[in-house]
């Protein structure tokens, strides 16, 4: 059995999403168990319950679930406000779990990858894996980069994309990968992460053109780009401009 812990660190999770998830994932992967964090019914304003709620539910799933992988169970805000309250050494050194999400999770993902830990920017099980996928390919990169923990990423993962630039034909490299938007928020922090030899992978929802623009500005002048190996723009879901004309998208 693969034991999942569910976790809830950033917005409320809506319940019916979660079953939702937890009940495709178990339709794929019937050797799945899920054990779920104290705070995954728990709303406070816009966050899944206050901030030591938040804080003390990861640790749970570090310290004390067993699990073989913590699934982040949505994305939403206030992963900020937890993310330098972490022993992130602690945890890599100690737990074996991979932690998967994305979104607003982006800066618990890199903190954790930055420590020596295992992170994986991938679907969320009250968002994308509760409202299923139709292309089996999706299916078949969660088998095998979180459940069977393959940590080499190749072209079987990759649907068809554009490339920008000359590059190389072959770039091998450790991928970071996160929300542009928060990114770009972390310019000059503690937790800004290093890019250097990385292949960068970034996505965003619900942006102006002109405000992925500026995010993209913003790590461009913070030296964000300058030793990574490459980028890869993803999913930029809705991010369509209100005004056409005065757009150069």
């Amino acid at each position: 059995m693969i034991r999942i812990a569910i976790v809830a660190p950033c917005g409320p999770v809506n319940q019916d999403s979660l079953r939702a998830g937890k009940r495709n994932l178990l339709s794929h992967f019937p050797n799945c168990e899920f054990i779920e964090a104290p705070n995954l019914d728990r709303e406070s304003g816009f966050l899944a319950g206050t901030d030591q709620e938040r804080i003390d539910s990861l640790r749970w799933a570090f310290e004390s679930s067993d699990a073989d992988i913590i699934w982040i169970a949505r994305g939403g805000f206030g992963a900020v406000r937890i993310a330098l309250c972490m022993p992130w050494t602690d945890f890599a050194a100690e737990s074996r779990a991979r932690l998967v999400g994305y979104s607003d999770a982006t800066l618990l993902l890199s903190s954790f990858a930055q420590a020596g830990g295992t992170a994986i920017h991938g679907p969320m099980i009250a968002a994308d894996i509760a409202r299923g996928f139709e292309d089996e390919r999706t299916w078949n990169s969660i088998e095998r980069l979180i459940l069977s923990n393959d940590k080499k990423l190749n072209d079987d993962f990759l649907f068809e994309g554009r490339v920008l630039n000359n590059l190389p034909v072959k770039i091998d490299g450790r991928i970071l990968a996160g929300n542009l938007t928060v990114f770009a928020s972390t310019a000059g922090t503690k937790i800004f992460p290093s890019t250097k030899d990385k292949v960068i992978f970034l996505e965003d929802v619900n942006e102006e053109p002109y405000r992925v623009e500026r995010a993209l500005c913003q790590l461009l002048l913070s030296g964000f780009f300058d030793e990574a190996k490459a980028v890869v723009f993803g999913n930029f879901s809705n991010c369509i401009a209100e005004t056409p004309e005065r757009s150069f998208t």
